[in-house]
């Protein structure tokens, strides 16, 4: 396995980060940190890492109005639309996945 695959692996290997980009997904919109962390019920210092990584990774895209950020599945980036895509297919319907089971 390549250096590049297993810094793959370990960034998706992560449950808190895969329920941070399930909650993404499911919410079709942008979301603050409030938001994830209220839908995921992980801390916000916790939400925060992670997202970091996810956006340094290129799964999460973030914008800025003003004081308050907002955070999206990066639809821009290969990665992005790569998982929304396995999201889609193998979860199928949002409704019938709960991403805080």
């Amino acid at each position: 396995m390549s250096l590049h695959e297993e810094s793959l692996v370990n960034l998706l290997g992560n449950r808190s980060r895969l329920r941070i980009l399930i909650t993404l997904w499911k919410s079709r919109e942008e979301l603050t940190v409030y938001r994830i962390c209220k839908s995921t019920g992980l801390k916000r210092s916790v939400v925060y890492r992670h997202v970091r990584v996810l956006i340094d990774g290129g799964f999460v895209e973030r914008k800025r109005y003003g004081e308050i950020f907002l955070f999206t599945l990066n639809l821009k980036s290969s990665y992005g639309r790569a998982f929304k895509e396995f999201l889609d297919k193998t979860l199928g319907k949002v409704d019938e996945f709960d991403v805080e089971g």
